[in-house]
Order: C-alpha cells, then structure tokens, then sequence
C-alpha cells in the first residue's frame, strides 16, 4: 500500500480484480478496502469476475471504466 501514497500515483486510477470462486473473498476484500479508505485522492474500482474461461469476457467492464476515468499522460 506504501507504493500508494507515492504523489505521482495519487491520481492514477486502478483496477482491482476479485476472484469471485476464492473461499473467504468477502473478508480479505474488506480489509482492503479499509486500507484503501486510509489513503487520500485514490482512485479505483473493484470487479468479482470468475478466472474461468466464461468469466473473463466480464473483465471488459472493469476495462471500460478504466478507460473513461483514465487521463492521457503529457
């Protein structure tokens, strides 16, 4: 999380991907979003997706929000 509070990140956006078939998900995703809550200005978003074959096409939704609050690097 250190890597976070970098002041060059702080505005860059990022995707979190959840295995939804992992055992015991809810918990660890709790505690990562307390952490996230910690620090300032981040800005991310969370997907569940299933790492199977018939749930990565899901991973464009996530890949869609990317897109749209990503800001072009001068």
């Amino acid at each position: 999380m250190n890597v976070l509070n970098h002041p060059d990140l702080k505005k860059v956006p990022f995707l979190v991907l959840f295995d939804k078939n992992k055992e015991n998900i809810e918990s660890s995703i709790e505690e990562f979003r307390k952490k996230l809550a910690s620090l300032n200005d981040i800005i991310y978003n969370t997907q569940f997706i299933d790492f199977s074959e018939s749930g990565i096409s899901m991973l464009n939704c996530g890949i869609d929000w990317l897109a749209e609050v990503m800001k072009p690097i001068i």
